[in-house]
């Protein structure tokens, strides 16, 4: 952050010849202060409002650490319901690919809210975070019981010589073991 002298001379001193001194009021000052990733989250969405902020931050999320990478790509993915479509799927696609798993899981769970919920979930069961495809699993059999509670039709074990009769037929689910 850059401000003039005159708003920190009451708060700074400066060093200089071995001694403590107030600060010139005529001078600019730049102060290094660190920045909280939920803070460059915040920023990066709201500097990406638009289709052309996005290609802004872009290169510089990718020069971050990876703690406030991921943060700024958080944010990013926070504006991507704002964005055309094209726009929409390249962050989409940079988060999927990022290295941190919780930028890929929120990405995942925004492709399955578009419509695309196959596509997640496969992607989903090959990632190589724990989490991510934990999320998988239980999203793979939430969709065998349909909204209105009832088995879905598609997923109903309908094999007369495997269900008793006087049994209703099984959901199909994988199994634990065998």
């Amino acid at each position: 952050m850059t401000a003039p002298g005159r708003w920190l001379a009451d708060f700074y001193l400066q060093r200089r010849d071995g001694r403590l001194q107030p600060l010139d009021l005529r001078e600019s000052y730049t102060l290094h202060r660190p920045v909280a990733p939920q803070l460059r989250r915040w920023a990066a969405g709201r500097a990406a409002g638009d289709g052309d902020g996005v290609g802004r931050v872009l290169p510089h999320v990718a020069q971050m650490d990876s703690r406030n990478g991921a943060a700024a790509v958080l944010g990013l993915l926070d504006t991507v319901d704002h964005h055309d479509e094209a726009t929409a799927a390249e962050l989409l696609g940079v988060a999927l690919g990022w290295p941190n798993p919780a930028v890929r899981l929120t990405a995942l769970k925004r492709l399955a809210a578009t419509g695309r919920q196959p596509e997640a979930l496969e992607r989903a069961a090959g990632d190589r975070a724990a989490n991510v495809r934990r999320w998988a699993a239980r999203n793979r059999q939430a969709t065998l019981i349909t909204a209105t509670g009832s088995p879905d039709p598609a997923l109903v074990d309908t094999d007369t010589d495997t269900a008793d009769a006087g049994r209703p037929a099984e959901v199909l689910q994988p199994a634990l073991f065998g």
